[in-house]
């Protein structure tokens, strides 16, 4: 579901990508490990779509879903809204609509700040709204940037255990640095540096 043939990306004078070549099927979930400035969230901004590669080829095949590292949430919009805007297409009538962002807020254990905007949560809160929003619309391809990153100990084994049912049946690319997360999440490891596969 997502080919990346010899794919390559510079910011300016910086390379951020190098001659990557990755294949993620349909039920496979991949961690993309590798320290802060090695190509993993460049990679999932280029499977994505929000950037365009310099040389090579991307393909990805299904809906799209995708946590941002920065969380990327809306500041004056309620979490309920959060997940009612991304159901918009025909698929999500209106009762078929409330109770999926019920089931979702319900999974993530954010159904008691749903009328909160995300200002008025925690960091942690904050990233339960950010992948429940990702997994609402039932994505096929799932991106996945440090997706654990703001929450404790405690928070992020609960977490894992809630959203690993959800990674099934989908293809799912995880950048982190947490090789924990990286073990309870996902199938495989890949490993970058410097902006290349190794």
């Amino acid at each position: 579901m997502i080919e990346l043939q010899n794919i390559s990306k510079s910011h300016g004078t910086t390379t951020a990508v190098v001659s990557a070549s990755l294949i993620v099927k349909r039920g496979e979930a991949v961690a993309l490990l590798g320290h802060s400035g090695s190509g993993k969230t460049t990679l999932l901004r280029l499977v994505a779509g929000l950037d365009s590669p310099d040389s090579g080829k991307v393909r990805a095949e299904g809906r799209v879903g995708m946590v941002f590292q920065s969380l990327a949430l809306w500041p004056h919009v309620s979490v309920r809204d959060h997940l009612q805007l991304v159901l918009h297409d025909e698929r999500w009538n209106p009762s078929l609509r409330k109770q999926r962002v019920d089931e979702m807020m319900a999974l993530f254990g954010i159904s008691q700040w749903a009328d909160r905007e995300p200002g008025m949560l925690s960091g942690g809160e904050q990233q339960r709204v950010a992948l429940a929003r990702a997994l609402a619309p039932d994505p096929e391809i799932l991106l996945l940037d440090e997706p654990l990153a703001h929450l404790d100990a405690e928070s992020r084994k609960d977490l894992r255990a809630r959203l690993r049912p959800h990674l099934e049946n989908r293809a799912v690319l995880m950048a982190t640095h947490e090789e924990e997360d990286a073990t309870a999440l996902t199938s495989r490891f890949v490993r970058m540096k410097e902006g290349r596969i190794l």
